[in-house]
């Protein structure tokens, strides 16, 4: 199309040279002519003047007659395309670009019906899941918030679900299968939601992916606690039901988290946490089941947030220690060896034992630098017993979390060498992994 403009101009700028060149022909003409018919010079001179002058003004307008409508024209595209920058992309390339070059308006018409599509396509992949077309995170929230606003007094349900076992099929299929798997899921809960539809006259639930194997469903309006706990009962069996995907036999379940508003928050993001809390106690129960948010639950998470912010500079403030429990031989019945227990001295609840912390220093990785420690008192008791003659064997716990670390017996044997401990006075017990 923009060829095609260009085109025309150059035959426009040709239309020109041959009108110009035509007007200083016709007044060279025009002058001979006077100079030979003409005897008195003043006449001569007033009719030059008058050729000259006729042909400025032949060159004039041929060189303004084709030029003026495609400068507006060209004027009016430039307002049009620096209108973009207030966000216009909907209005019709000017008429007086259509009137001078319609096929360079139709080509602006068509780049505009472009970007808009390009637009639309890109704020669709931005709120809708790509794997299973369910809204994502963003477009839930923004949805559900809408929702709760138009519930008014009506009690409303958020949901979270949870996936058992799906890391394992990732794992052992492939995140091919795994994408497949999650479009099986999201079918499933669509004719849970479906069904909820035909059994009661209500808005309709938004369900949508949040990410990895998590999804979410809110109900605007539920009638009673044991109606969605129903519902959740529903979803959990729905899951657990086995899948077939390429010939292999899936079997996995689903951990559901359920909230209610007002009871349990006012807003989506209050409930959405308080449905995350419930979705971690169900899968913490085994999983393939429903919880229903409480406020121990809240209370609960509330302390673990306290111990993992301790837990953080647990080491760096000395609050750790270490209790030596003598271990009884049954065939002598001397003692010929201790275990080395931990101990956290609280500076509030005293002395807790490791049951009230280790579980919770193995999920947020700070067992690391506590099994560092640990080790390392060891290796010192031992060096001292080593120094007074003492020849015990000293017992160390090992969380399983503390193998993860590829470094883990390179380490160990640094600390005890570094101390002239030999390994044969250490005994490792690796406790059951949770």
């Amino acid at each position: 199309m923009l060829l095609a403009a260009m085109k025309d101009g150059r035959t426009q700028q040709l239309s020109n040279v041959i009108l110009s060149g035509m007007a200083g022909f016709a007044s060279f003409v025009f002058s001979l002519a006077a100079f030979l018919y003409i005897k008195e010079l003043d006449e001569q001179i007033v009719a030059s003047l008058v050729a000259g002058l006729f042909c400025l003004l032949i060159s004039y307008i041929a060189t303004e007659r084709p030029n003026t409508s495609t400068l507006k024209a060209m004027t009016c595209l430039a307002e049009r395309l620096l209108a973009v920058e207030d966000g216009d992309l909907t209005s019709p390339a000017p008429e007086q670009l259509r009137a001078a070059h319609p096929k360079l308006a139709n080509a602006v018409d068509s780049l505009f019906e472009e970007v808009r599509a390009s637009i639309e396509n890109a704020h669709a992949l931005g709120m809708y899941d790509p794997v299973t077309s369910l809204p994502n995170r963003l477009h839930f929230r923004s949805e559900a918030d809408k929702l709760l606003g138009t519930a008014g007094s009506s009690q409303s349900a958020m949901m979270f679900i949870d996936l058992d076992r799906f890391k394992a099929v990732n794992d052992s299929l492939g995140h091919a299968r795994g994408d497949q798997l999650l479009v099986m899921v999201a079918n499933r809960l669509r004719v849970v939601v479906t069904a909820e539809l035909c059994d009661r006259n209500a808005p309709r639930p938004l369900l949508a992916r949040l990410a990895g194997d998590e999804f979410t469903l809110f109900f605007p309006e539920v009638r009673s606690v044991s109606e969605v706990e129903m519902i959740a009962r529903r979803i959990a069996l729905a899951i657990a039901e086995p899948f077939e995907l390429n010939g292999h036999h899936i079997d996995i379940g689903a951990s559901v988290g359920v909230a209610l508003s007002p009871d349990h928050g006012e807003s989506i993001e209050q409930l959405m946490r308080a449905a995350d809390l419930a979705m971690y106690q169900a899968k913490s129960r085994g999983g393939g089941q429903y919880c229903l948010f409480t406020s121990e639950l809240a209370e609960e998470h509330q302390r673990r947030r306290e111990v993992e912010q301790s837990l953080s500079d647990i080491v760096e403030r000395g609050q750790l220690r270490l209790a030596l429990q003598p271990q009884m031989s049954l065939v002598t019945g001397e003692f010929d060896g201790v275990e080395a227990l931990l101990r956290w001295h609280h500076p509030l609840d005293g002395v807790r034992l490791p049951g009230t912390f280790i579980p919770i220093a193995e999920q947020n990785g700070a067992i690391a630098e506590i099994g560092d420690w640990v080790v390392g008192q060891c290796a010192h008791i031992l060096s001292g017993w080593m120094r007074q003659g003492i020849d015990r064997r000293l017992s160390i716990n090992v969380s399983p979390r503390q193998l993860d670390r590829i470094d883990f017996f390179t380490r160990l044997r640094h600390i005890f060498a570094e101390n002239d401990v030999p390994l044969s006075m250490i005994e490792l017990e690796f406790s059951e992994g949770r």
